[in-house]
């Protein structure tokens, strides 16, 4: 079956919605195939877990002139961090056995040839123009991802390392890190479904404050935004927004937040 370059679901075909479609639509397959480098863009990363607002955040940034974030990847960029830091630990390992890579018979052979700084800008190229695609007038690009558990990642220490990876992936990257009320979020879309949702949730919001509290030692700019106190107030998210050096259009952030999410109900 051939695949469609682009298509939406039947629910979003409406009279409102097809114009806004077509028109990213066809900025996006323009893109496809342009090589863009990843240094004509700046980057913005929402970190975030399921059912705690992050995608009402993606839709404000993405109301900004100029920023176009996308939406979750299903962690790809987590398995980017994996062929990466797999090719530095390789490099590493086998960096004491010399002349022995270069035996044909050696199960190792070739190793020596691994180079880390060729497969990094590998990867910028399939998140860049593979995954974010950014369309013409795109200034700041990035995504936001909520797979950020103790079922996507085996503790904080790997988590962390992640982050940094993608601060390197996309150069002085800007992070939103959002986070939930636990005992709300439990309560909502699929968590109540969810085995030890409590859990898995307390240990998430853990590791995404500390994450923030990590940054300066890191060299990563993260910012701390709750779902209860931008919801009160949204001009947190604007003080956020103009943190990560976004020229904010207020009247077209506050359109934003009052639109309701189809997926959300």
């Amino acid at each position: 079956m051939k695949r469609r370059p682009w298509s939406v679901r039947s629910n979003q075909l409406r009279l409102s919605n097809i114009g806004a479609l077509f028109d990213h639509g066809k900025a996006a397959l323009q893109a496809r195939g342009h090589s863009r480098q990843i240094g004509d863009f700046r980057y913005l990363v929402v970190l975030s877990f399921g059912r705690s607002g992050s995608t009402v955040i993606q839709a404000a940034l993405n109301s900004q002139p100029g920023v176009v974030i996308r939406g979750e990847n299903m962690g790809v960029a987590a398995h980017l961090f994996r062929t990466y830091r797999s090719v530095v630990e390789q490099m590493a390992e086998n960096e004491a056995k010399g002349i022995m890579l270069s035996k044909q018979d050696d199960p190792w052979f070739g190793a020596q040839l691994v180079d880390d700084r060729y497969v990094l800008e590998g990867l910028r190229h399939v998140l860049l123009n593979g995954i974010l695609v950014p369309p013409t007038g795109a200034q700041i690009v990035g995504f936001k991802e909520v797979r950020h558990t103790p079922q996507e990642f085996s503790g904080y220490d790997e988590f962390r390392d992640y982050v940094v990876f993608l601060h390197r992936l996309m150069p002085e990257a800007e992070f939103l890190v959002n986070v939930r009320d636990i005992a709300a979020t439990v309560k909502s879309g699929w968590w109540p479904h969810t085995e030890q949702a409590l859990e898995v949730l307390s240990t998430a919001h853990q590791w995404l404050e500390q994450i923030v509290l990590d940054g300066p030692l890191l060299g990563v700019h993260a910012q701390l935004l709750d779902y209860s106190s931008w919801v009160a107030d949204p001009s947190l998210l604007t003080e956020a927004f103009r943190n990560a050096g976004i020229e904010v259009d207020e009247t077209a952030l506050a359109r934003a937040l009052s639109i309701r999410l189809e997926h959300l109900h």
